[in-house]
């Protein structure tokens, strides 16, 4: 899909106004410039990244005791025929 639009400035940067049919569900874009065109993608947002997501959360919360889990009882890992 093809759509055409208009640039102006906004301050002293150029913006793209995107028309509705192409308009982006993010609050950050990530620009390419390939040649003379540019690529624009949408940044996910944290709720989306799930890395970002679990780096933040382990920051905001306190680490696990040395002993969390040493006393979980787990079978050995099955023998398995890889050929």
């Amino acid at each position: 899909m093809t759509v055409k639009t208009r640039l102006f400035m906004s301050g002293r940067s150029q913006a793209v106004r995107l028309p509705a049919k192409v308009r982006l569900q993010a609050e950050e874009v990530c620009i390419e410039k390939l040649g003379d065109g540019l690529w624009i993608q949408p940044e996910p947002s944290l709720e989306q990244n799930m890395g970002d997501w679990l780096r933040a959360f382990y920051n905001s919360h306190e680490p696990f005791p040395d002993d969390f889990l040493v006393e979980r009882d787990a079978s050995p890992p099955q023998q398995r025929d890889w050929s």
